[in-house]
């Protein structure tokens, strides 16, 4: 038996969030265009002997950051309204997720976290993730029920570090010598060299996205847990298909790509009750359609400069989440017990001569 989800957000909803986020991206693009020009044309003027315009001109690049600080502190008021919201509208069997986040701690956490990484120079920044994904995760409920996320920040730091950074700097390495080898020297072994350094790198960032998606979709629910569970070698092989397809198309297939990564990742999900039987996630949707449904979402949203954005999230997330289901085992471990808001019944999945109370999820 399949049941499925399903996610209703009216793009109006979404409108003035959006429009706050599209405003102030708007405006720290212009200031940065300005900041530059105005940067360029001191030089020249200082060159020429001639003098310098006025204050504003003379510290464009101070106007430039000031501008992206408000943007950074006002997308983390936008982000937390946003996932509010997109969490409400997700459901399951005719019961809603309910958000239970404190808007105060949120934005402590954000700028404690920012700071941090900051001044460690960007070490903090896994554990920064990893605190706030759990804070979202802790503060959402199904049936009373919360979610609790278990990655850890220090497994991230090693990802982070050791599978995607120190390999990277070593490939590139390689890449600028046997290029600069090939240029003086023109040995046609070193220019082959240097694109198989770029392939060696995709392949790289696809073994480091297979690691953080299992290490992100890692949730504890009551007594079960949903997990994902994949190959690393073959989501490897995957990702660095989409990522070179959206390369190799200048970024016309990143839309196909997110539907596709999608799909891949929900058939991989399972939850796992307390007695280790599985119920499996999957996505029933028609592949081909929903991949030119979601590009002329993505087409519509680029040509109205992103306003169209708010029923882009709409509509792409209901047309892909109402395609997505989770499968009901034939034998329901007992994990957790009603919430004080729930009739036991609705725990019950059929009548046997020993009734169980399964997990609110593997119905």
């Amino acid at each position: 038996m399949k049941c499925f989800f399903d996610f209703r957000v009216k793009g109006s909803r979404l409108l003035a969030i959006c429009l706050g986020y599209l405003i102030c991206l708007w405006a720290v693009f212009g200031v940065v265009m300005w900041s530059s020009s105005a940067y360029t044309m001191n030089r020249m003027m200082m060159t020429a002997g001639m003098p310098m315009a006025g204050f504003a001109a003379n510290n464009a690049p101070l106007v430039s950051l000031g501008v992206q600080l408000i943007y950074f502190v006002v997308s983390i008021f936008l982000g937390f309204f946003l996932i509010t919201e997109c969490v409400k509208g997700l459901s399951f069997k005719g019961y809603s997720l309910q958000p239970h986040y404190d808007l105060g701690k949120y934005v402590g956490q954000v700028v404690t976290g920012f700071l941090l990484t900051l001044i460690t120079i960007g070490i903090y920044y896994p554990w920064f993730i990893t605190k706030i994904t759990r804070f979202f995760a802790s503060g959402t409920t199904y049936r009373d029920q919360p979610f609790a996320f278990n990655g850890k920040g220090a497994t991230l730091f090693f990802f982070m570090t050791c599978v995607l950074f120190l390999p990277y700097i070593f490939l590139l390495g390689i890449f600028y010598f046997s290029l600069y080898v090939a240029m003086k020297s023109g040995s046609a072994g070193f220019a082959i060299i240097s694109p198989l350094c770029l392939v060696a790198i995709l392949l790289l960032y696809g073994l480091y996205c297979a690691f953080v998606y299992r290490w992100m979709i890692d949730f504890t629910y009551g007594n079960s847990r949903i997990a994902l569970k994949i190959s690393i070698p073959v989501t490897m092989l995957f990702m660095f298909i989409q990522i070179a397809l959206c390369i190799l198309t200048a970024g016309l297939f990143v839309p196909i790509a997110g539907v596709m990564i999608y799909r891949y990742i929900v058939g991989n999900m399972r939850l796992v009750s307390e007695s280790g039987e599985e119920s499996a996630f999957g996505y029933q949707g028609r592949i081909g359609h929903d991949c030119l449904y979601v590009y002329g979402q993505a087409l519509l949203t680029l040509i109205t400069a992103g306003i169209y954005g708010p029923w882009m999230i709409s509509k792409v997330g209901r047309r892909l989440i109402s395609n997505t289901y989770l499968e009901r085992p034939d034998v329901v471990t007992p994990t957790v017990t009603p919430g004080e808001n729930e009739p036991t019944v609705a725990f019950q999945p059929t009548p046997t001569p020993e009734p169980v109370q399964p997990s609110p999820l593997q119905m």
